[in-house]
């Protein structure tokens, strides 16, 4: 209940942050629950929570099959939880089944470009590569601008509680600065004209630098301990970029906005099996091979980041990373980011 009112309290006063991403946390906090008052233990209490998240995701995006898929694929990095496939994907369809008997709508995303055989060319594959990179940098920048900034707010706060009061100042006075665009969820315009998730799927729907906005707005919010989730903005942040990239590159706005609405979101996950169901689900299969390529190269240049500090690793990405003995996400960035300091720190003093 407490994330579920933090989360209300942070969108009425304006907070960048999304709401989904605490449904799937409460699925997956009830499933946990449960679990403990029936005494369920081990791989039965695991699959329960895999079921909470799989029917929280469902619900609230309508994507049943990306739910499944996210349930099995989010808890360890590198590997995916089979043994709770079936109990899954049940939760996973009454959950969406339900949402639908009440008068809830779930927004629609769509990419009406046609690809055909032009497009499957070798300059059009190197622009998706290229693509795809970019989206997994941004996905690592969103989880190392929240340490960064918690850093910082740390540095500054004389006490714990002043810690929100900062940043809603630094957020009123971007507000002021870039406009209104950039606050609460961000799926519809918050005015007419104004950038949104939508609008990033459109010519002219959101500027040149406004994924770079949103980002910034989001991770100071989320930083100063506001509540609510990482998802929508996530999306907003990948559509925009693919919309800038998508003029930058000549390639349709609508098809790259839909590519970086997955990309961002597998890299700064980790899960990029789950985002390529969740590209068939939203847009369509015509796209699939897309889907694959962007994703999974967003989810390798992601690197060590991730918004899920408490992911378990199971194996690392590739050989590009370095082994580790350190069972969490969390952990594994906190050692990436004392080797990268060793490494400087070396370098300055060989070469300064």
């Amino acid at each position: 209940p407490l994330v579920l009112f933090g989360t209300v309290i942070t969108h009425f006063f304006g907070g960048s942050a999304g709401r989904e991403g605490t449904a799937v946390q409460i699925g997956g906090s009830i499933a946990d629950r449960i679990g403990s008052i029936f005494g369920l233990k081990g791989n039965y209490k695991q699959i329960l929570l895999i079921t909470g998240i799989a029917s929280g995701f469902s619900a609230v995006f309508g994507t049943p099959m990306t739910g499944v898929v996210f349930a099995l694929e989010v808890l360890v990095i590198g590997k995916i939880q089979y043994k709770g496939v079936l109990h899954a994907l049940i939760a996973a369809l009454v959950a969406d089944y339900v949402c639908l008997l009440f008068p809830i709508h779930h927004t629609h995303y769509q990419i009406n470009t046609t690809v055909n055989e032009n497009f499957y060319s070798i300059y059009f594959w190197l622009k998706i590569i290229l693509a795809g990179i970019l989206f997994g940098l941004v996905a690592n920048s969103f989880s190392l601008l929240i340490y960064s900034f918690k850093k910082a707010y740390a540095k500054i706060a004389f006490r714990s509680w002043f810690t929100p009061i900062i940043g809603a100042l630094i957020i009123i006075l971007l507000a002021q600065l870039v406009g209104y665009d950039y606050l609460g969820l961000g799926v519809n315009p918050n005015y007419p004209g104004a950038a949104s998730l939508i609008g990033a799927f459109h010519i002219n729907g959101v500027t040149h630098w406004s994924w770079l906005w949103k980002l910034l707005f989001t991770t100071i919010t989320l930083s100063a301990g506001f509540k609510g989730g990482e998802v929508t903005p996530l999306f907003f942040i990948g559509a925009a970029l693919g919309n800038t990239l998508g003029i930058l590159m000549g390639l349709p706005v609508d098809l790259m906005a839909g590519l970086g609405f997955i990309a961002v979101f597998a890299g700064a996950t980790n899960t990029p099996l789950a985002c390529c169901f969740m590209g068939l689900e939203l847009f369509g299969s015509q796209y699939l091979p897309l889907y694959v390529v962007v994703c999974f190269l967003a989810y390798y240049c992601n690197g060590l980041g991730g918004i899920y500090e408490a992911q378990l690793i199971s194996d690392r990405k590739s050989y590009f990373f370095f082994h580790t003995k350190q069972k969490t996400l969390g952990n594994y960035q906190e050692q990436g980011r004392l080797y990268l300091k060793r490494r400087i720190k070396n370098l300055r003093s060989k070469y300064l």
